[in-house]
């Protein structure tokens, strides 16, 4: 391995002949590599519905082209990836969103089955306190996927919304920023 300084070589490490070896992955690691993967064959079993040998072999195939990749954007993107999240969090925060999601369609069915139509359209800045860039791209989607509204813009602290109906209430109460600040962080 040309170009790699003597600190380097002490990391990776050298065997005997002198040639260089790829460092061990760290109890991290394996545990991002382990949950991935459990993830991912749970998700192609619970969709595919199939138990037979060529859709098996079709799945565990997926699931190596998908954990390699994960691992070659990680490595140029190191530590930017879905396990920082509080998966303890993630089901209630999804159950949530869901509501959120059936609360907000009925609210704009509402709406535009009014005889006097009450749309009253809005920009608004909200705030975003999440602290990754996938917190706040989790945030935006969020708002985005809720009838009525659509993140437009997103900055370091606040996220540009367009509502259908003015403020919406669980924008406007702060609900949604802080489950993803919980899912984000588990504070």
């Amino acid at each position: 391995m040309q170009g790699l300084g003597r600190t380097d070589k002490a990391l990776v490490g050298e065997t005997a002949e002198g040639s260089v070896r790829p460092p061990r992955p760290d109890d991290d690691t394996v545990r991002h590599i382990l949950t991935l993967v459990s993830l991912l064959v749970a998700l192609w079993l619970g969709l595919s519905g199939h138990g037979e040998a060529l859709l098996l072999g079709l799945g565990a195939l997926s699931v190596g082209v998908v954990l390699w990749l994960t691992l070659r954007m990680e490595g140029a993107d190191p530590g930017h990836h879905f396990f920082h999240l509080r998966l303890r969090f993630l089901l209630g925060y999804t159950c949530w969103l869901g509501w959120a999601i059936v609360k907000s369609n009925l609210a704009v069915a509402a709406c535009i089955l009014h005889p006097r139509l009450p749309v009253r359209p809005r920009v608004l800045r909200v705030p975003a306190r999440q602290t990754s860039d996938l917190g706040r791209t989790i945030h935006a989607n969020s708002i985005t996927l809720t009838p009525g509204t659509v993140a437009i813009d997103l900055g370091p602290d606040w996220i540009e919304v367009h509502s259908l109906q003015g403020e919406a209430a669980s924008l406007k109460s702060g609900e949604m920023d802080r489950r993803v600040s919980r899912l984000e962080d588990g504070a």
